[in-house]
């Protein structure tokens, strides 16, 4: 339902419709900020190609972008000591 609302307020008409929506919804394991993630990037892959519309290959494709996209995010929130016990523990 909040994807519906955040694709209806920041995505031209007709670009995604209900069931694209819904597949980035199921992608995402109805994880908001994955979803929001991969809602942008995928809008953001079609405005870039050739497609008209947001398709699932375009969302299938989209995936990787995003989910780095959300990494990083979650990297950035981190206070230096999270991050610097973060880069011990993976070496």
């Amino acid at each position: 339902r909040f994807l519906r609302k955040r694709a209806s307020v920041g995505v031209e008409p007709g670009v995604i419709g209900g069931g694209e929506i819904e597949y980035i919804a199921r992608c995402s394991d109805s994880d908001a900020r994955d979803a929001i993630a991969l809602l942008s990037h995928s809008v953001r892959n079609t405005a870039n190609g050739s497609a008209e519309r947001v398709t699932w290959a375009v969302i299938n494709d989209s995936k990787p972008d995003a989910d780095q996209a959300v990494v990083r995010s979650r990297l950035s929130n981190l206070s230096r000591d999270q991050r610097l016990v973060l880069e011990v523990t993976s070496n």
